[in-house]
């Protein structure tokens, strides 16, 4: 692993480029990157020592993104401690951490993993999410290495007006395009990349995982809705073929680990909140999500 104590945006000529020629030549799977707010060490670290602890060394990397613009010294002072027992941090100087900064976070934390990294997968998560790891790369092993947007999908959701998640810019349409729930996805390098190439021509919006399916929307790319995802705004429960659980206190990423580890089982008893759907691709996205399982 490699270490950025400071990674501004906008300074990224001055790193060796041997170093980074050395880690393109290593092809990895997958590169995590987790959106976390500076002062969420806890969970940060609750991720370390469970899901990501599982993930295959060889294949995968594992980042932790976060904002550090206008801190106080005393939690900088902590982030840069943190970074230099673990690291495993990209944190970005001309940022500072807000909900409203997500896309930004996203679009330069896969500006990090493509210049560092030659990678097939590049997922999204959030530091409450919890991800059997070894079920995720099982899925992974199956599916296109190319042109794939995978996660849980909605073509439903109307537009926000107020609130933390309202989107004052939104003006395509009375709902949100398609797109995969944020609490996890996953894109494929190409994907990824055609983001970072046009990223000063496209329009973002406040809520990154509806500002990424907008992006992505009039390309001829595999949308994969899982059920597996369960990455709503609110938890759908705990069911065994989850590979991908958001909304998840630490106690909770302990337990799912605990339980794999001595069960193989994520949950140690199934519960329901909510039901799932099968994505329906035949009709309008205002009728996608009707089919309930």
């Amino acid at each position: 692993m490699f270490t950025f104590l400071l990674y501004p945006a906008t300074s990224r000529n001055n790193n060796d480029g041997k170093s980074l020629d050395k880690n393109k030549q290593n092809k990895l799977t997958l590169v995590v990157l987790i959106m976390t707010a500076p002062g969420n060490q806890v969970r940060r670290d609750a991720i370390r020592h469970t899901w990501a602890s599982k993930l295959p060394v060889a294949q995968s990397r594992v980042y932790f993104v976060l904002g550090s613009q206008n801190l106080d010294k005393v939690l900088l002072r902590n982030i840069f401690s943190e970074q230099q027992t673990n690291a495993d941090m990209i944190i970005l100087d001309n940022i500072k951490d807000s909900y409203f900064k997500l896309t930004e976070k996203i679009v330069e934390g896969i500006s990090v993993v493509l210049e560092r990294h030659n990678v097939t997968y590049i997922m999204k998560c959030d530091d409450d999410t919890f991800i059997d790891s070894v079920k995720l790369f099982e899925k992974l092993n199956t599916l296109p290495a190319s042109k794939l947007y995978w996660g849980y999908f909605t073509g439903a959701a109307r537009v926000k007006t107020q609130g933390q998640w309202a989107e004052p810019n939104y003006h395509l349409c009375d709902r949100y395009l398609p797109y995969a729930r944020g609490g996890g996805y996953v894109l494929t390098q190409d994907l990824a990349q055609y983001i970072l190439t046009n990223r000063n021509l496209l329009q973002m919006y406040n809520s990154e995982d509806v500002t990424i399916g907008i992006w992505l929307a009039p390309l001829d790319i595999t949308r994969l809705h899982d059920v597996g995802f369960d990455t709503e705004a609110k938890s759908r429960g705990c069911l065994n073929h989850h590979i991908v659980s958001h909304k998840q206190t630490v106690n909770d990423m302990t337990s799912k680990h605990e339980s794999l580890e001595n069960t193989g089982r994520l949950c140690a008893r199934e519960v329901v909140y909510k039901k799932e759907y099968i994505y329906n691709w035949g009709v309008p996205p205002s009728q996608c999500c009707t089919i309930e399982i």
